[in-house]
């Protein structure tokens, strides 16, 4: 009774919210709505090892995956994407599995798009990352391309905040008509 006559929870609003993810992970699991493509959304590009080589030197195909022995905290350039297969008023998805082992820090994605006259705009996912030693976790940058220029190409990177191994897997390139909702 002594429990909830002091509102633990209005004193502490952290543990409602932790309540609420454990009753969610045991009625089933968590659905992650943030990786998911909205309806209209077309593959523009796959890349899979070993048919496809990584930009950067020291990427390596494992497999179905390509490694990357991150030395510190740089951006790996993985690929580009020509702009003849961008198209200008839509929203640009890049999705791939991440995962790690004895990383120091976080890895995440990173979607570089190439605007306009000399405009680099980066767009990361900060949200779904691997870090330590962790099994494969859906990523996805994005962003939107404004009508006018038509973008210049993209570049996808990988940027491992530490030290340790990565690897990246089922990497593609999305796009999906630009949806203004009324409010």
């Amino acid at each position: 009774m002594a429990f909830f006559k002091h509102n633990f929870f209005a004193k502490r609003p952290w543990t409602a919210a932790l309540a609420c993810l454990l009753l969610a992970l045991a009625a089933g699991g968590c659905h992650d709505p943030s990786t998911e493509l909205p309806s209209g959304a077309k593959l523009v590009r796959a890349f899979s090892p070993p048919q496809d080589a990584p930009l950067a030197p020291g990427v390596t195909a494992d497999g179905e995956a390509w490694r990357i022995d991150a030395r510190g905290p740089n951006p790996t350039g993985i690929f580009e994407v020509p702009a003849g297969l961008l198209c200008a008023d839509c929203q640009i998805f890049f999705r791939a599995k991440l995962k790690s082992r004895d990383l120091s820090g976080h890895v995440f994605l990173e979607l570089v798009a190439r605007l306009g006259y000399d405009q680099d705009f980066f767009h990361r996912d900060l949200i779904h990352t691997a870090h330590g030693t962790q099994g494969w976790t859906q990523a996805q940058a994005s962003c939107f391309v404004a009508p006018g220029p038509k973008a210049r190409g993209l570049l996808l990177n990988v940027v491992p905040q530490g030290t340790g191994t990565v690897w990246i897997k089922d990497v593609e390139v999305y796009t999906a008509p630009t949806v203004i909702t009324p409010d």
